[in-house]
């Protein structure tokens, strides 16, 4: 379920490369056509995709996984080059997907917390302990 339609941001932040221009990405309909192929099984579809021989596909897939757990686009191309050895760490974020995408992140949930300055919980939630984790990712 998503009641903010938060998807839409995340669909069109791989769809689109902003850098230098905003044209389509060329990547991206080769990894539709892999999980159209098999729309009733998402894990096989999930696992051609990261595991794909094309390593832009590959690539594309792990930075729409990012985006989901942290609300940030990471350039698959830069991933890409700091997934050998010697490479400085952290890989540097591309941008921020949307505000909405940043406080929408699943980072949060696993983490039980929420981003400075917004939270969905009510006033003085902070006084009682925290649900078990599974009720955050179950």
């Amino acid at each position: 379920m998503d009641p903010i339609q938060i998807k839409r941001d995340y669909f069109n932040a791989a769809k689109f490369i902003e850098k230098p221009s905003r044209k389509p990405n060329p990547i991206f309909p080769k990894l539709m056509d892999i999980i159209r192929g098999d729309p009733t099984n998402p894990v096989a579809a999930a696992a051609k995709v990261m595991n794909n021989p094309d390593t832009a596909v590959m690539y594309l897939g792990r930075s729409i996984i990012l985006a989901w757990y942290l609300g940030v686009w990471y350039d698959p191309d830069v991933l890409k080059r700091y997934n050998t050895p010697n490479q400085p760490s952290p890989v540097p974020v591309d941008r921020v997907i949307s505000a909405a995408a940043y406080t929408q992140g699943w980072t949060w949930r696993v983490a039980q917390a929420h981003p400075m300055g917004y939270s969905e919980l009510r006033y003085g939630y902070w006084a009682q302990d925290a649900l078990p984790l599974s009720d955050y990712i179950a």
